[in-house]
């Protein structure tokens, strides 16, 4: 079976194109693709665990006294502080300030060397977390 010329130009000019596409112009240098903006690993990435204090627990739904767990992923605080509130708070990467509001809940701290010290004010519930750091997950040997 025989092609006709001009479907075999049309494939030509499609691969052409294809391929010019990828090209680097004549007298250009290949640009290297953009670093990511997340570097890893971040300097709070990890896991936190230890003691969480009821301070002001006036009410039956306020969090109890007891452990308390919570990871830290590119910069970005995951606490889950009653089942339907799970706080996603970024960190500020120079001063490891936390700061978040959710609705009238209120979730304020800091990360200072191996420690996460956040407070939830949440109308009668003002619940501490004094958390170590435990393990970074990020980290590349």
């Amino acid at each position: 079976m025989r092609r006709s010329p001009k479907r075999g130009k049309r494939l030509v000019a499609l691969l052409a194109s294809l391929v010019g596409g990828c090209a680097v112009p004549y007298g250009g240098t290949p640009v290297p693709p953009s670093p990511s903006a997340t570097s890893y690993p971040l300097p709070y990435d990890g896991s936190y665990q230890g003691h969480v204090y009821a301070l002001g627990a006036r009410g039956g739904a306020c969090p109890k006294r007891g452990y308390g767990v919570a990871e830290v992923g590119d910069s970005v605080l995951t606490l889950a502080y009653k089942p339907d509130l799970v706080f996603a708070a970024p960190i500020d990467p120079a001063t490891g300030r936390i700061v978040q509001q959710v609705g009238n809940v209120s979730l304020q701290g800091r990360i200072e060397r191996d420690y996460l010290d956040v407070t939830v004010a949440d109308g009668p519930c003002f619940t501490w977390y004094l958390l170590h750091y435990v393990w970074n997950h990020s980290a590349r040997s």
